[in-house]
């Protein structure tokens, strides 16, 4: 279960840190052959094996960039802050031949799609999926503009992970 709590420093790097247990998720297809974990050597946050990805309790990011921290935007906000920064610390590693960091990242952001999509719906899912693809250029309200012109072309079809609930988890 995803559950987080906001910092209160407004001088910290980071507005969020996760509490209660671990969030596990299986990730989508496309992320097939891709693993890593976060640079904490003695206990990773971050660790991605055998599409699976596992963030620690105590986990920090930054909420969502190019769009506001609504509530059902963090959990999305969440899984990407921990893909984009294995992605930016280069703790990564693909098993597949000629998958780069660039393929990986549209990964990271279709997951977050996918969540929006599955916690709000698919008209938020196609707005903050405009925003953070960087389609226009103007945070939020073009993240609208580019959420409706989404709309217009149909939506996404894209292959989706899903978070993997505790009893799961102990047996998979």
């Amino acid at each position: 279960m995803f559950d987080y709590m906001k910092l209160k420093d407004a001088r910290l790097k980071y507005k969020y840190k996760s509490q209660g247990a671990d969030y596990l998720y299986d990730l989508a297809p496309c992320f097939g052959g891709f693993e890593g974990h976060t640079t904490n050597t003695d206990r990773p946050y971050v660790l991605v094996r055998d599409s699976r990805l596992m963030i620690r309790e105590g986990y920090e990011w930054n909420g969502a960039n190019h769009f506001p921290d609504f509530p059902w935007v963090l959990r999305a906000s969440f899984v990407h802050d921990a893909l984009c920064q294995l992605l930016d610390e280069g703790r990564w590693r693909s098993r597949v031949e000629g998958k780069d960091e660039g393929d990986y990242r549209k990964c990271a952001d279709r997951e977050f799609y996918c969540i929006v999509r599955s916690d709000k719906g698919l008209r938020w899912a196609s707005i903050t999926y405009s925003a953070i693809r960087g389609h226009v250029q103007v945070p939020f309200v073009g993240g609208i503009i580019g959420g409706a012109i989404g709309l217009v072309r149909g939506e996404r079809h894209f292959e989706c992970g899903q978070a993997v609930e505790a009893e799961d988890a102990a047996t998979g």
